[in-house]
């Protein structure tokens, strides 16, 4: 099974196409890409909510390049999450871009962490209308980002009452919608938005392990094997501990990845009516277990890989 076509579908595509826009590029995220345009005039800052596990993966260029002339912060989110010695690095990496960024868990107090970093983006305004004689000044920002990066667990804690749906899952929020987060500011609330296409298919396969685009979309073998390949390149520690097994590490690499599903199936799945290993629901373990942090915090995006310094 291939990767689906829809992946490098433009928006001229997906119109003749709706049942590939079903599976990649929903009708919604088209909607929510010209409603954006539309209120780009009133928006004063623009918060770009990237995962921490793949900093550069999640980053929608296409939308980003919209907000180029903003006053603009990039979020880390999901650091909880995430290989706690690379997070502090991407950050160094996009403050040498000229780029304000900081790493959060968006389930912590947020409102402290994010005070003095909206007051520096709305710093310009703030000044231009107290020369003209407004001292309360309204700002108008917009949040955005992948799906399932956590854009509206953010906005919820900001506000203090659950105003925008948020759940583990892409394609909750479908509308773009104004909310208050206190007496000055207020933040438009995205659905999760894709680029219209992706320039390589390891892009995808990183946002369908973060759950930022449904597993199906892709051949669930790619994923277990990009995982599997993945952790036992970076984090091959971790993944004997899961396993459970004594391996050393040279016969680690050796192993086939077919026999980690074997080893998963065999110590934490019931077995089928006939006695056989349930293999599917032991791959749907493990990539659940790989997306949640069971385990081991890791980052997708090697930072050497990305950045040029």
């Amino acid at each position: 099974m291939e990767i689906v076509p829809s992946l490098f579908y433009n928006f001229e595509d997906m119109e003749n196409n709706s049942q590939k826009n079903i599976h990649w590029f929903p009708g919604h995220m088209k909607k929510a890409y010209v409603r954006i345009e539309d209120h780009l005039k009133m928006v004063d800052f623009v918060v770009i909510v990237l995962d921490a596990r793949a900093p550069f993966s999640s980053a929608n260029d296409y939308l980003i390049k919209m907000f180029v002339n903003k006053p603009k912060i990039y979020i880390l989110n999901k650091e909880d999450l995430a290989d706690p010695k690379l997070t502090p690095e991407w950050i160094k990496y996009f403050t040498r871009e000229n780029i304000r960024c900081i790493s959060l868990n968006s389930k912590g107090d947020l409102k402290s962490k994010l005070k003095d970093h909206l007051m520096y983006l709305t710093e310009e305004k703030r000044v231009k209308n107290l020369k003209r004689g407004i001292k309360n000044s309204l700002f108008k920002g917009i949040i955005v980002g992948v799906p399932n990066v956590g854009k509206s667990t953010i906005i919820n804690s900001l506000s203090g009452v659950k105003k925008a749906k948020a759940a583990n899952t892409p394609g909750v929020t479908r509308n773009v919608n104004l909310i208050k987060i206190s007496a000055n500011y207020f933040l438009m609330d995205t659905p999760g938005i894709l680029t219209p296409r992706f320039e390589n298919e390891e892009e995808g396969i990183k946002l369908a392990l973060l759950g930022s685009i449904r597993q199906d979309i892709l051949p669930f073998e790619k994923l277990i094997n990009y995982a599997f390949d993945f952790l036992k390149t970076y984090y091959p520690g971790y993944l004997l501990k899961y396993l459970d097994e004594t391996y050393d590490l040279t016969r680690l690499k050796e192993v086939k990845n077919e026999e980690f599903i074997k080893i998963i199936a065999n110590k934490h799945m019931p077995r089928l009516k006939n006695g056989a290993l349930n293999i599917e629901q032991a791959k749907i373990k493990f990539l659940n277990d790989f997306k949640n942090g069971q385990i081991c915090r890791f980052c997708l995006d090697r930072i050497d890989e990305y950045a040029k310094f």
